[in-house]
């Protein structure tokens, strides 16, 4: 400390500045340098706490002892993504991070993230055990279709009345055809069908939905393999990012 004065003095005097407040100036310099490397100190362990703190969760549908009751671990995972999202919304609102292994299998689900108030900075990272092997799908396999007499048309009983969407650009008197506001999408033998709006519109390679009779009808050439998988894509009027959609992680 001596020899700190004796320089402050020296200081001072080439520059013609007070020895007692340069003595301060460099005091408060030195300790505010020492609260600074402190509070980084700190912010270092907060960080590394938080990152010790971080939970794996595996899913894959394929473990026999999957369940949704599980803890996520390797040996005893979840069967859902979908759960799976929920716990990692959980941890993220008490400030944990979650980082979910999902196993290879497709994942017929709609998968939400929602916005909440307790939303924190934790991470949530979603990623294949194996990359490329992970499949999450919207879409349904249906079979049991049924031919309609000697006709290339089947049909299928529809559980859903979900209408036409409504019109997000109404209030800006923007028209929407009503074909643009049905939800449905049918792929048979992997080839899209396109949607009519009436049976007399049902030509080959088109699909009709008949909410009246709770009916589904597809016009499909000869050569289309009736047998399955026909895959149903169920897009709904509440689509959220993620949601039915056919991702590969």
């Amino acid at each position: 400390m001596k020899c700190f004065w004796e320089f402050t003095k020296k200081l001072s005097l080439r520059h013609g500045i007070d020895a007692e407040a340069l003595m301060q100036i460099l005091r408060c310099l030195f300790f505010g340098a020492i609260f600074l490397l402190g509070a980084e100190v700190m912010s270092f362990g907060a960080q590394e706490s938080q990152e010790q703190g971080n939970r794996t969760v595996h899913v894959n549908s394929r473990h026999p002892n999957a369940s949704d009751e599980n803890s996520g671990a390797e040996e005893r995972p979840l069967v859902s993504v979908t759960k799976a999202v929920e716990l990692a919304q959980r941890n993220n609102r008490s400030g944990i991070g979650t980082r979910v292994i999902i196993h290879p299998g497709t994942y017929r689900e709609s998968i939400q993230l929602e916005n909440h108030p307790k939303d924190t900075d934790a991470s949530m990272i979603f990623e294949a055990k194996q990359k490329g092997t992970a499949i999450i799908s919207g879409s349904d396999v249906w079979d049991g279709w049924q031919r309609e007499g000697n006709t290339n048309v089947y049909s299928h009983a529809w559980p859903h009345r979900w209408g036409l969407k409504p019109n997000p650009w109404e209030q800006d008197k923007i028209t929407l055809n009503p074909i643009v506001r049905r939800r449905e999408m049918i792929f048979a033998d992997g080839k899209l069908l396109r949607q009519v709006l009436s049976m007399p519109e049902l030509h080959t390679g088109s699909f009709y939905v008949d909410e009246e009779k709770a009916t589904v009808y597809l016009s499909l050439t000869p050569e289309t393999k009736i047998s399955p998988p026909y895959t149903f894509f169920l897009l709904n009027g509440d689509m959220e990012l993620y949601r039915n959609r056919h991702f590969f992680i």
